[in-house]
């Protein structure tokens, strides 16, 4: 995995990401305060439904998500997907396609480690719908929001539900 190279781990004070190069870059908690979430969410037009494999798809990004756990914990990851029944694609063609990701993330993970990780999910996206897209015009967007940790509110005891399993 290309992210491989880039290691993210929690240390006293914050955390710490090492490049490919050997830098090291550190990020103070109060830069990270509501980091951790992360949500997918998977919008596609609904004509994929019999063939697209929707929720293998969302296993396979789940599954990415959980190669990271100190910087993405399990209890806090959410993939889900919208199939949408009303749309026009290009020129109309009703067999165009189309699957548009949008994941949401807290602030505060530096750049190359974001870049990395969203290009291997943007990889196992694509690979996903290779045959897919080798039967019919179908366009893949995939984009990468960071949420202002001013304006989120959230709870979650799945945590400490997890704990006790």
């Amino acid at each position: 995995m290309r992210h491989a190279a880039l290691h993210m781990v929690k240390i006293r004070g914050g955390f710490r990401c090492t490049d490919p190069r050997g830098k090291v870059r550190s990020l103070p908690f109060q830069q990270r305060k509501g980091a951790f979430m992360p949500h997918c969410i998977v919008e596609y037009s609904a004509n994929l439904e019999p063939t697209g494999r929707i929720d293998e798809l969302l296993q396979k990004i789940a599954a990415h998500f959980r190669t990271a756990p100190d910087v993405f914990p399990t209890g806090g990851v959410r993939v889900r997907a919208i199939p949408v029944s009303h749309y026009v694609i290009a020129d109309g063609n009703p067999d165009h396609a189309y699957v548009n990701v949008t994941c949401r993330i807290g602030a505060g993970r530096p750049a190359e480690f974001r870049k990395a990780f969203f290009t291997t999910a943007w990889d196992i996206t694509v690979a996903h719908f290779r045959e897919e897209s080798a039967r019919r015009g179908l366009g893949i967007t995939f984009y990468v929001d960071q949420a202002d940790p001013e304006g989120a509110w959230k709870t979650n005891s799945i945590h400490a539900h997890m704990a006790k399993a």
